[in-house]
């Protein structure tokens, strides 16, 4: 708009009332070669020591309680799970085989697997635009839209085949992904284990007080312990796709750059991934209490692009916070229609593959003499586990679009001319940042 300061076109000069755009720096080459210090080191400490209390009253409890108290609760999912096994065994693995699938098939096929989930898109999209009654004006408007779409397919088309190549670099990001899962699902099933553990300190006639307090510690540690290790996920694997951007040869990067970055993670980003999980935390304890919408979400949002920040920088975790999310505010123009639909493409793949695991595994439940109250516990539990395994092997391509979008911008601010080239390509900056899809 003229007359607007706002936001200038790209180059030099540009002013932005939403902070300083991104400068040349010469010494930078890529985050694995970034020089990193710990940082927001007292929030590292206060998480240490939250998590010795919550051992210490798990210890308590494991000692404490009455293990005879709960035997025939744990006796009976015992048996059901273990009678039930086989199907556990064939599913699991299979909806990871799935979720792998689909991320080759996006590399090797990836035009008919995009065409396909952006026909189902605006089918849906057009039903309800038929069911609305919404009537397009004239022929120019269906032109605009046909055209508008075609736009979008050949965006897409395009920046999925980019991040799948950088996925791709690192085959041991998906064992790390599973491993993540694996964490997060035995952390689970302790922490539901725990709270039973502690109930049975008390008797029917005594409940002590204390054991309030023992809960509580347990319900935060669930929260804040799982949204750390998200932290702790997200920062390492993102310094790893961001290394495969910014290395001028893609094949040199180093083989076992996840596990460098799994130790630059927990050497030097344990304190800002415990204060961003820590917001995350209180803002959803708020939002619960408050009964609000969109705190927590917003939240996420921010120290989300926080942590990919880290990742690649290495900077604390406010400097992270403020200089990821003016970038994305100055440049939101460009990526906010093709960041909506990575977003919801992702969850798309995601869904359809859990429904799918989810189908097949009551499918084959119903088979067996299994009673509807055990059938049903037993899909409850499937279908977290299953939840948690399709949703951290695909978290690798939200993560990977993340954090794409951010060495991408970076670029085409630090960068550019003769002197300075950019390190993607010319038509992924048309595509991606010149198109203003009108």
């Amino acid at each position: 708009m003229e007359g607007s300061n706002d936001m200038l076109s790209f180059g030099g000069g540009r002013i932005s009332n939403l902070g300083t755009k991104i400068t040349y720096d010469p010494t930078w080459s890529s985050p694995l070669n970034q020089k990193r210090e710990a940082e927001n080191i007292s929030f590292a400490v206060v998480y240490y020591l939250f998590v010795c209390l919550w051992i210490g009253v798990a210890v308590y409890a494991l000692v404490t309680g009455d293990a005879e108290k709960y035997s025939d609760f744990y006796r009976d999912s015992e048996d059901l799970i273990f009678k039930e096994g086989w199907i556990i065994a064939i599913v699991l693995p299979l909806a990871a085989f799935l979720s792998i699938l689909c991320l080759l098939l996006l590399r090797v096929a990836a035009r008919p697997v995009v065409y396909t989930m952006i026909a189902l898109f605006f089918i849906a999209l057009f039903a309800i635009v038929i069911y609305s009654g919404f009537s397009l004006a004239d022929e120019q408007s269906y032109g605009r839209i046909i055209l508008f779409t075609l736009s979008l397919v050949l965006l897409i088309l395009f920046f999925f085949l980019f991040i799948i190549k950088a996925m791709l670099a690192f085959p041991l990001m998906f064992f790390y992904a599973i491993a993540y899962c694996v964490v997060n699902v035995g952390f689970l099933i302790f922490n539901f284990c725990l709270y039973f553990w502690i109930e049975s300190i008390s008797s029917d006639e005594d409940y002590p007080a204390h054991l309030v307090l023992c809960h509580f510690v347990n319900a935060v540690a669930l929260v804040w312990i799982i949204c750390h290790v998200y932290g702790f996920f997200k920062v390492s694997v993102s310094g790893a796709y961001g290394t495969w951007y910014w290395s001028m040869n893609e094949k040199e990067v180093p083989k076992f750059t996840t596990l460098r970055f799994i130790y630059i993670a927990f050497r030097y980003h344990i304190g800002p991934t415990a204060f961003g999980s820590l917001i995350i935390m209180v803002c959803t304890i708020l939002q619960t209490l408050l009964a609000s919408t969109g705190l927590s979400a917003v939240i996420e949002e921010v120290t989300g692009m926080a942590y990919v920040h880290i990742g690649i920088h290495g900077t604390g975790f406010i400097d992270a916070a403020r200089v990821s999310f003016t970038l994305f505010k100055r440049n939101y123009a460009k990526i906010t229609v093709i960041t909506q639909i990575m977003a919801t493409l992702c969850s798309f793949i995601e869904l359809s593959i859990t429904a799918l695991s989810v189908l097949l595994f009551w499918g084959l439940l119903h088979t067996q003499s299994v009673k509807l109250e055990e059938r049903l516990g037993l899909l409850a539990c499937f279908v977290v586990c299953i939840y948690f395994l399709v949703n951290s092997i695909l978290l690798l391509l939200k993560i990977a679009t993340d954090t794409i979008f951010t060495c991408v911008l970076e670029d085409y601010e630090m960068n550019g001319g003769s002197s300075r080239p950019y390190h993607m390509s010319y038509k992924l900056k048309d595509l991606v940042l010149e198109n203003r899809l009108k």
